[in-house]
């Protein structure tokens, strides 16, 4: 009774740390991007994370109550037609268990993924190369992984419920394992590599450099409670000590998948008076005043907008919308508002109507103001 208090208990725990991180991800993101409606995939894909982690602590409780058929040979043939009955629900929750930590763990790496893919726009073209050949491995294993564990170490799918089991491997699921953390640590030193180019080329001070490094080396707890939930699986037969490593490896994973997401919330809690609604995502290109298109520097990571402010809205990137427009507006001598300095730019909000006398609504008109007076 003791391990199922203290399983419970903890379980629980980290799902609410865990649904903490989610909730702060997505009040950071809302904070940025201004309305719910433009939360980019990733959250999506987090929140169904977050699903699998809840998915992830009821199976395990059910397997520490029920027990499954990862017994002693002499023990399984000895149970009551009750205790029986309780092995082959343990075990199939021992299944399900399965399946959820992998769509956990994975959902996350695709998340995170997806944050890099964003951070690496407009950088070299190796740079994004490099993201989307750790995403096409990380897609390629996850099927890979999940069909093998479901289909063929344990054929038919149904010996994975068996009792008393008649194939050892579908109780211990050894070559599973293997296998699977085998794919999931290489992933996730992958994942680990992708952001060191974008360390290297970023100025920033010394304090804020090490900042970034510690968020993005989060990965490597991810990597150490995997590597434990497998040690305690394989030292401790027929013992469910592992079960504490299953949802502490999840747990984790979603920290590391939201806590680079969650610093304008830190940074919020924390006292700072920073900017927290604006987009800091710098365009690849710029009008210049004969409204030309002209091309930043290649290296936009090292120019005005640092990978922290990146951080803070990856989608910072921004088009204009159907309601924003332009004008040309000639301004001469006679004119009261002359303005002196020529092919002067400037943004205009304006809320109802127009000078045009319709409405249109809120919407950002952009007027430029060309001197033609004569010299």
């Amino acid at each position: 009774m003791e391990f199922l208090d203290s399983l419970l208990l903890e379980s629980w725990t980290l799902w609410v740390v865990g649904l903490a991180a989610v909730v702060c991800r997505l009040i950071a993101r809302r904070m940025k991007i201004g309305k719910w409606s433009l939360l980019a995939i990733e959250d999506y894909l987090m929140i169904f994370a977050l699903l699998n982690f809840t998915g992830v602590v009821v199976c395990i409780n059910e397997v520490a109550k029920n027990g499954s058929n990862y017994l002693p040979p002499d023990v399984a043939a000895n149970l009551t037609p009750e205790g029986e009955a309780q092995a082959i629900w343990g075990s199939k929750m021992t299944f399900v268990l399965e399946i959820f930590t992998l769509t956990a763990t994975w959902t996350v790496k695709a998340c995170l993924l997806l944050m890099y893919g964003r951070l690496t726009e407009g950088t070299s073209t190796r740079q994004r190369w490099g993201v989307r050949i750790v995403a096409a491995y990380c897609a390629v294993t996850y099927v890979l992984v999940t069909l093998m564990f479901v289909f063929y170490w344990c054929n038919p799918t149904y010996e994975y419920w068996r009792v008393p089991v008649k194939i050892m491997q579908c109780a211990t699921y050894y070559n599973h394992m293997i296998f699977a953390t085998a794919c999931n640590i290489s992933s996730d030193l992958m994942l680990l590599l992708v952001p060191i180019p974008l360390m290297i080329k970023i100025r920033l001070p010394r304090k804020r450099k090490i900042g970034l490094c510690c968020v993005f080396g989060l990965g490597v707890f991810n990597i150490l409670a995997a590597v434990l939930n497998r040690y305690y699986n394989f030292s401790n037969p027929n013992s469910y000590v592992f079960l504490y490593w299953y949802v502490a490896e999840v747990g984790v994973a979603m920290c590391v998948g939201n806590l680079p997401l969650c610093w304008p919330v830190i940074r919020l809690a924390l006292g700072s008076k920073g900017d927290t609604s604006n987009p800091s995502y710098p365009n690849t290109s710029y009008p210049d005043s004969s409204g030309r298109r002209m091309p930043q520097s290649r290296h936009t990571l090292t120019s005005k907008a640092s990978l922290w402010a990146k951080l803070d809205d990856e989608d910072g990137r921004t088009e204009l919308s159907r309601e924003q427009g332009s004008e040309i507006e000639l301004v001469g001598q006679n004119i009261p508002d002359l303005v002196k300095q020529p092919y002067q730019t400037e943004a205009e909000i304006t809320t109802g109507r127009l000078r045009h006398g319709h409405n249109s609504g809120d919407h950002i008109v952009v007027v430029t103001k060309v001197d033609i007076t004569s010299k």
